[in-house]
């Protein structure tokens, strides 16, 4: 947003424990697929 909110003010919009589990099950696909494969199991 080209810098008119502050961490404090994005921190209170954003669900930190379903941005941090998204992350992981991201990280995970990355060791269940192969690259040749990732693309497809992202979407």
């Amino acid at each position: 947003m080209n810098g008119i909110y502050n961490e404090f003010q994005i921190a209170e919009m954003v669900d930190k424990i379903q941005v941090i589990s998204t992350a992981l099950k991201f990280i995970e696909l990355t060791y269940a697929y192969s690259v040749k494969y990732l693309s497809k199991a992202i979407t």
